[in-house]
């Protein structure tokens, strides 16, 4: 009766929806936000005051939607494997194969999510910087020569506003930002497959 109820009611019904919720917002957090927003003309933030173009709230819903994901591998790992159990316990290869297909996928899920916003954040800080460039040139007499080029008096207000607006945009961090971000990202990759191959070997 308990094999018949977990088989025939536990798992498809309770346990099976839940893993499918899960990764289907994992794969909207971690592919679909990024890569729509990417394709979309809402742009970055200059202004922020975190410096960081207005995209920290989809960063550290990147970053923890990940860490999720990692707590699951990791008891995937100590379940599967659980060599405190038994002395004889025993896995197949398929349950060795299975687990690295997932972590490469998530890896690979979130390497996606990090370089589709990197890569958006880059493109908007040039593209933003070359128009502020361009708008200078057009107050400025021989742009192209640093030794004769001259700012007229009645522009020179404008030019140095531009010149505060270049170095604003300048000082936005492409995500991830900082070496905290990118050691936290690279840490939590490792970790499952460390845990696994010690817990394999042990």
């Amino acid at each position: 009766m308990t094999d018949m109820f977990a088989n025939f009611v536990l798992f498809p019904f309770v346990f099976l929806p839940i893993v499918v919720q899960f990764f289907t917002v994992y794969v909207t957090i971690e592919f679909l936000a990024p890569w729509r927003l990417s394709k979309s003309t809402v742009g970055i933030h200059f202004l922020d005051p975190q410096g960081v173009g207005g995209m920290r709230p989809l960063g550290e819903l990147i970053k923890k939607a990940y860490y999720y994901l990692v707590v699951g591998l990791v008891g995937y790992a100590l379940i599967t494997y659980a060599p405190f159990v038994d002395s004889a316990w025993t896995v197949s290869a398929a349950a060795g194969v299975i687990f690295t297909a997932v972590w490469v996928g998530t890896v690979a899920t979130v390497a996606f999510a990090v370089f589709t916003l990197h890569r958006l954040m880059h493109r908007e800080k040039r593209e933003e910087i070359q128009r502020l460039e361009r708008q200078i040139r057009e107050h400025i007499e021989n742009p192209w020569d640093v030794k004769n080029y001259e700012i007229p008096a009645d522009a020179r207000d404008e030019v140095e506003d531009l010149r505060e607006r270049i170095e604003r945009v300048s000082a936005t961090s492409e995500y991830p930002a900082t070496f905290s971000i990118w050691s936290q990202l690279l840490l939590s990759i490792a970790i499952p497959k460390a845990i696994q191959l010690i817990l394999a070997n042990a």
